[in-house]
């Protein structure tokens, strides 16, 4: 199995074109994996919001809502 450290020790093997290609190759995938994330997020809130499940609030109330949560001990 390859290390992190080995992965990151052959990278920086490559010629510096290969290196930024990978960079860029990596990023696009990261960008779509989070839109992928942030799709299923958004059905799965809009699915939970028509199972009655959330209900509507105003913008203050959601922000209001946010501080308590933060608040929170973990």
């Amino acid at each position: 199995m390859l290390t992190f450290e080995k992965l990151l020790d052959t990278i920086e093997d490559l010629p510096t074109d290969q290196q930024e290609l990978l960079m860029n190759i990596l990023s696009h995938r990261l960008a779509d994996k989070r839109r992928q994330q942030l799709g299923q997020e958004c059905q799965d809130g809009l699915a939970e919001f028509h199972a009655g499940q959330l209900k509507p609030m105003t913008a203050a109330e959601a922000i209001a809502d946010l501080h308590d949560f933060l608040a929170e001990p973990e």
